[in-house]
């Protein structure tokens, strides 16, 4: 929907600010376009780099027939040319479904023949929920990691005990003990019924600031001055520090999460991708 729209904004020089596009060839659409999350090659390196940390081998991908799941794959491919030799694993198979599908038996299927003990999930909950459920009738300890929009009360809800363990890179954490984190989660959750924030959520509170501020700094609505300003962004979030590089693309880190009795708890101490990249290179 992003990659549709953006034309059109950059057309009629309109800053648009995605909360949620990975895509990579999304911010080069033109200079109107912006995104405060991070892309799909750093989201799919952590996403492996969470299974080789769990000590997994043979890895699958189950990957939704979407742009995304093209651009995630591409990405994929990008870290395991970064590792090298330095990992004695590897993706053992690459497994597709169509967004909607409730029966994964064909995908498990070719993850047991493939003989693998760790999976990454390329979709949102409403796709890991039914295909993790069924995967632990067969594979109950095989590792799992996913990207962040799976991090939500419904997958919680709808897979239960089936996605305990998982791992997930996400950018905004709710339990950060920080007052405006504190204020924002508490004030969303008495509006949303105590669903609580994710990141998609929080960086898209965040973008209504960024082009506050941004109109502040031009002094004016004109459009070309608010593009202008955007790229001047120095902005703290409640997920961390935003600024826009030359092409309008938000640099983030990400945070390491595993379901752990039903909760999603931040896991710390862990290498980053570019520590993890530095030690095998020596």
């Amino acid at each position: 929907v992003a990659m549709a729209a953006a034309p059109i904004y950059q057309e009629a020089g309109i800053a648009a600010i995605s909360a949620s596009s990975s895509h990579l060839d999304y911010s080069s659409i033109g200079d109107y376009i912006f995104r405060n999350n991070v892309l799909s090659t750093q989201e799919s390196k952590n996403m492996l780099l969470y299974l080789i940390q769990a000590g997994c081998k043979r890895i699958g991908v189950l990957k939704v027939m979407t742009d995304y799941g093209e651009s995630a794959i591409a990405s994929l491919e990008e870290g395991l040319a970064e590792i090298g030799d330095g990992w004695d694993g590897e993706i053992v198979c690459v497994s597709e479904f169509t967004d909607g599908t409730v029966d994964f038996a064909p995908n498990i299927t070719e993850f047991m023949e493939a003989e693998c003990d760790g999976v990454i999930i390329m979709g949102v909950y409403n796709n890991i929920a039914p295909f993790a459920l069924q995967l632990r009738e067969t594979a109950p300890h095989m590792e799992i990691s996913s990207i962040g929009g799976a991090y939500s009360n419904e997958l919680l809800e709808l897979a239960g005990e089936a996605v305990e363990g998982m791992y997930i890179p996400v950018a905004f954490n709710p339990d950060r003990d920080d007052e405006a984190v504190q204020n924002f989660v508490n004030e969303y959750k008495a509006r949303m019924n105590g669903y609580i924030p994710q990141s998609v959520v929080a960086q898209a509170y965040e973008n209504a600031y960024i082009v506050f501020q941004a109109i502040e700094r031009a002094g004016s609505t004109d459009r070309t001055a608010i593009r202008d300003a955007l790229y001047e962004t120095d902005y703290d979030g409640i997920t961390g520090h935003v600024a826009f590089n030359e092409n309008g693309d938000a640099t983030k880190a990400q945070l390491k999460f595993q379901v752990v009795d039903g909760k999603f708890v931040e896991i710390t101490g862990d290498q980053t991708w570019d520590e993890y990249i530095a030690s095998i290179n020596g």
